[in-house]
């Protein structure tokens, strides 16, 4: 196979996974929408609820956008305040990480299984025909994942590719690249799964892939302040304070990202999964 044909089949994955994530967010919503609005407006004044339900409803869902848009929805209705919703923007940034996790841990292998399994749920499942959409989609996050790591290997330990990686993951280049992609794609999944499955074939190293990681942290907050600009003030000023939140925890990380890379090394494991750890 010519590298242009491993090339496309990275690419052709990529689009795989990309549609994957947004229609098993999509359908998962469709399924809760209102039982996740529900949860999320009997927040009150207590930050570290709104935080935990934040992370657990990001993780469920695999869309830290889809989370913090709702929440800018319900400050729009008048359901939450702007204070209300900071707990769950925080959070939101912490339930994002299991993309990186599930391929770290090489739990892309259960997408083959999952998507037969969702497929034969929406046909005969009766009762749990429902659930049919989301567990194809979400087999087809992971069999997508599965293929760009296939498809990766003959690149391994390639010169050439590691010299290109190498050129563009110095800072802060790296950092406006991992903020561009995520911005472009709307999904930083997309950017740390990519980021962890470059880890897995040698291609990219745990201080490479740090930059990039911390410019999808500040990508990520793009599609709730575009959504936010069609809703009131309220809404608008939870968005720029998801912006600046991940803006600043970046700024606040770059001076010391030396010391962090020896605390993630510390904790050890393998390079995807330090990469993972890392995000």
């Amino acid at each position: 196979m010519i590298t242009w044909e491993i090339l496309f089949a990275v690419f052709s994955s990529l689009i795989l996974f990309f549609y994957g994530i947004e229609n098993f967010s999509r359908e998962i919503l469709a399924v809760a929408r209102g039982t996740f609005a529900t949860i999320l407006s009997k927040v009150t004044e207590r930050p570290l609820l709104g935080a935990l339900l934040g992370a657990a409803i990001t993780a469920l869902i695999q869309s830290s956008a889809a989370t913090t848009i709702i929440t800018a929805n319900l400050i729009n209705t008048g359901t939450l305040s702007f204070i209300q919703s900071l707990g769950i923007i925080i959070g939101s940034n912490v339930g994002r990480t299991v993309t990186a996790q599930l391929v770290a841990f090489k739990m892309t292998g259960f997408g083959q299984i999952l998507i037969p399994a969702g497929f034969l749920i929406g046909i005969f499942g009766r009762r749990y025909r429902f659930l049919g959409k989301p567990l194809f989609y979400f087999g087809l996050v992971l069999f997508s994942l599965n293929l760009i790591s296939t498809a990766l290997v003959p690149f391994q330990s390639d010169p050439a590719l590691i010299g290109l990686i190498t050129r563009y993951s110095a800072l802060p280049l790296a950092v406006l690249i991992g903020f561009l992609v995520t911005t472009v794609v709307q999904s930083s999944a997309v950017t740390t799964g990519l980021a962890v499955i470059l880890a897995q074939q040698g291609l990219l190293t745990l201080p490479q892939a740090i930059p990039f990681l911390l410019g999808a942290n500040i990508g990520s907050t793009t599609p709730t302040f575009i959504a936010s600009m069609r809703m009131n003030l309220h809404s608008r000023r939870a968005a720029v304070a998801h912006f600046v939140f991940n803006l600043g925890g970046v700024l606040l990380i770059l001076p010391f990202i030396g010391p962090f890379t020896g605390i993630v090394m510390a904790i050890g494991g393998a390079e995807a999964q330090m990469v993972a750890n890392a995000h």
